[in-house]
């Protein structure tokens, strides 16, 4: 592809959204119940939970379809492989933790059975997968699939809650300041994915996994003192903040809400609050995730309280840091990713 051809595409892309957007503006004076999660079905509430109305209502992903091209192209490459994949092989590592039996192939890359991130992909990406290609096909295979994994995955989650390709050990040396990958990183992961089975599917045992996962996690975080809390959180942590948020957006449990404020970082915000930039040098993917989970809260709270400083201000002067007309270029994590 031509240089010329590929940025008149990728305006034409910004330019549609943009337009798409433009036309789903609600007027000052409407007040719409809002998705618990972008792009999903309603909160159970009826009115939704959100305190902070949205500018701009997404379309959901039922009303939007890819026309024949290379995005239609991609999307069915994607599905194929999502059918191929067998959930034994999935599920091969939370057995094993778990204790029960399996003679599955294990995956590889960061699936492995040596790698500290397996569990993500395998019971949380590939959830998200399938739930989200099930809303924009309706593709009923593969949402038995997901629903399939999703009962399999149940039966590896512990009495307390826990559910992982790795056992809690893990969380023992993070909290020990001990070297270990990005524990909370992968639990996101798998709880996201499993809310995405729920609104996207109605699969209700989802739902109740991701709730017992949430309870695991705010016993294990809750008592833990300010300072111990500040030395974890400088280990990626993915978007906890937001899929707490969203959890609590469907059920109205405010534990959940109250255990997304304890993931936020102090010494990331504040300085933000501050209007004040210290991004050089911090990994875009542990960050950004994090602005958008104190966003998500201020949608349901209106208070924009993620730690005992107030970060709205935070969340906009982030916003406007990472927009000013400088380039900020993000590092390749290394060649091991592809392999």
């Amino acid at each position: 592809m031509r240089n010329g051809e590929s940025i008149s595409r990728r305006n034409f892309l910004v330019n549609a959204a943009g337009m798409a957007g433009a036309m789903a503006v609600l007027n000052s004076d409407s007040v719409l119940a809002q998705d618990a999660v972008l792009d999903t079905p309603r909160s159970n509430n009826k009115r939704g939970r959100e305190k902070v109305a949205w500018k701009v209502q997404p379309f959901p992903m039922t009303q939007v379809k890819l026309r024949s091209g290379p995005l239609k192209d991609a999307m069915e490459i994607n599905r194929a492989y999502l059918v191929e994949v067998p959930n034994d092989r999935l599920l091969h590592m939370f057995r094993v933790t778990t204790g029960l039996p399996s003679v599955a192939e294990p995956l590889g890359g960061w699936e492995a059975p040596d790698c500290e991130l397996r569990g993500h992909f395998a019971g949380g990406h590939y959830l998200s997968a399938c739930a989200l290609m099930y809303s924009s096909s309706r593709d009923e295979e593969l949402r038995e699939k997901g629903n399939a994994l999703v009962t399999e995955l149940a039966k590896c989650q512990k009495s307390n809650g826990y559910l992982g390709a790795y056992s809690e050990e893990f969380y023992d040396r993070l909290k020990n300041q001990k070297k270990v990958w990005a524990p909370f990183y992968t639990y996101h992961k798998i709880m996201a994915g499993h809310l995405d089975m729920y609104v996207h599917c109605g699969n209700e045992q989802a739902l109740r996994t991701t709730q017992r996962m949430a309870d695991w996690a705010y016993d294990w975080i809750m008592p833990i003192p300010e300072d111990q809390l500040a030395h974890i959180q400088r280990v990626e942590f993915g978007g906890m903040t937001e899929v707490l948020y969203n959890l609590y957006a469907i059920n109205g449990n405010e534990k959940y809400a109250v255990l997304a404020r304890r993931f936020g970082k102090k010494e990331f915000f504040d300085p933000l609050a501050a209007r004040e930039d210290h991004l050089a040098g911090l990994h875009a993917n542990t960050h950004i995730p994090q602005v958008i989970g104190a966003a998500r809260g201020y949608e349901l709270t209106g208070d924009g309280a993620i730690t005992r400083s107030r970060t709205t201000s935070g969340i906009r002067s982030s916003i406007n840091i990472l927009t000013v007309p400088v380039a900020r270029a993000t590092a390749r994590v290394g060649r091991s990713l592809a392999n």
